[in-house]
């Protein structure tokens, strides 16, 4: 029964990622637990939007695609110094706070709000890679990678 359910959900999964991104190649594989295939619905947003990036980013030449490295540094370091202030105010909060449950609300805060740093840059990052790896050793990662 149970192997009937996972089964179910698998297929459910898989169907919602293939109804909202059909030119996305993307399998789930019949062992992932629950969780994680939750987070592949997800991220099959953020592979659509890299693959969306592509034509742009293979169009930049080799000087122009190494200079994104030091554009997405600047952009990191900019957004570090907005959200530096929310974050030392969470650690201070962590530290005055004794219940366990408490703490892990803070916690789940401070990464939350350290992952909005990298949000905006992740697709390009990740598309200025695949094509870095396609230019230097001529593979192209795949959707799932």
């Amino acid at each position: 029964m149970l192997g009937l359910i996972k089964k179910i959900i698998l297929n459910s999964k898989q169907n919602k990622i293939r109804h909202r991104f059909p030119q996305l190649n993307m399998v789930l594989h019949p062992d992932m637990p629950s969780p994680s295939l939750n987070k592949m619905v997800e991220l099959a947003r953020t592979v659509n939007e890299v693959n969306s990036l592509e034509p742009g980013i293979n169009s930049l030449s080799d000087l122009e695609l190494k200079a994104k490295t030091q554009e997405f540094r600047e952009h990191l370091s900019n957004r570090s110094k907005e959200y530096q202030e929310r974050l030392e105010e969470l650690r201070q909060s962590l530290l005055a706070v004794a219940m366990p449950e408490e703490k892990d609300r803070i916690k789940e805060s401070i990464k939350l709000t350290r992952n909005k740093i990298f949000e905006e840059v992740l697709a390009q990052a990740f598309a200025v890679v695949r094509e870095a790896s396609r230019r230097t050793i001529g593979l192209r990662h795949f959707d799932v990678q």
